[in-house]
């Protein structure tokens, strides 16, 4: 039985910062995370290559926020705007740190976002993410999550701004003891309730999940209710997890027997994630 404590100690967690700022949430989030395990912090800003590239057009132009003007935009001004970015990134993730008191590291890289974060990853034990609900760009980042989710080498935690600061961790639990031992620890370093959530596709196999989370939970002397959904496909059981109204997901990435039967869609619920998703590797 893997109880929390066995789990391999947290010593880096990396936290992808971007022009727009959209990495607060997700600063937020590690840093709690960081703190409650004595990891240090690293903040990764990426002068993305594409916003140049962008930026060297002859059609580019700069729109403010709110305002109806455009201006032309060229290379040096991108150039500039991503240091002032950088530069504010750098001063919110101090601040953020030594509220938390914990070890932190800052770095500037040039090149694609993805291509970044994925040369960052070796030395790291979780990455984290900001999510978006939809809006300008959302696309683009969806397609950074999931590659990130299937080649990153270690956790990936996808934060949503629209924290839910009361409500539940849920662990969504097909057999894997590490998603229980990972939920019951973030539990813990976001002062959250536990909720399991045991799923599969038949009764007989959820019964058989629900019995072994029970065994887990008493053997580490976990307080936590077990839920069961029998979910033929993969919006039955998002109809599950809607209903708890979690704050943080823990899932693991499905086996192929998982896969292929469609029990849950983790590609679904990257590019449409109902709450913070936590993505075990």
């Amino acid at each position: 039985m893997t109880a929390a404590g066995d789990l391999p100690p947290l010593r880096r967690v990396l936290v992808a910062l971007d022009m727009a700022g959209g990495g607060q949430a997700a600063l937020e989030a590690t840093a709690s995370l960081a703190a409650a395990f004595g990891a240090e912090l690293v903040g990764l800003f990426v002068e993305d290559s594409e916003l140049m590239e962008a930026a060297a057009l002859p059609v580019s132009r700069w729109v403010s926020s709110g305002a109806a003007s455009q201006a032309p935009f060229d290379v040096t001004l991108m150039r500039r705007a991503l240091k002032v970015s950088a530069l504010q990134a750098n001063r919110v993730l101090a601040e953020v740190a030594m509220r938390r008191r914990i070890q932190w590291a800052f770095r500037v890289k040039q090149g694609a976002v993805a291509e970044q974060l994925l040369t960052e990853l070796d030395s790291s034990d979780i990455l984290a993410l900001a999510a978006t609900s939809g809006g300008r760009g959302h696309a683009r980042a969806a397609t950074h999550w999931r590659l990130m989710a299937a080649e990153a080498r270690c956790s990936v935690l996808l934060v949503r701004p629209d924290g839910r600061p009361s409500q539940p961790v849920v662990a969504l639990y097909t057999g894997s003891q590490r998603v229980l031992a990972v939920a019951a620890q973030l539990a813990r370093a976001y002062r959250r309730p536990l909720i399991v959530l045991a799923a599969a596709g038949t009764a007989t196999a959820v019964a058989s999940l629900a019995k072994k989370a029970s065994h887990w939970l008493e053997a580490g002397a976990v307080s936590a209710p077990v839920r069961s959904i029998v979910a033929g496909n993969a919006s039955e059981l998002d109809t599950a997890i809607a209903a708890l109204y979690p704050d943080v997901l823990v899932a693991a990435r499905p086996p192929a027997s998982v896969a292929k039967k469609k029990t849950y869609d983790l590609e679904a619920l990257i590019e449409h994630p109902p709450c913070s998703l936590f993505i075990l590797r």
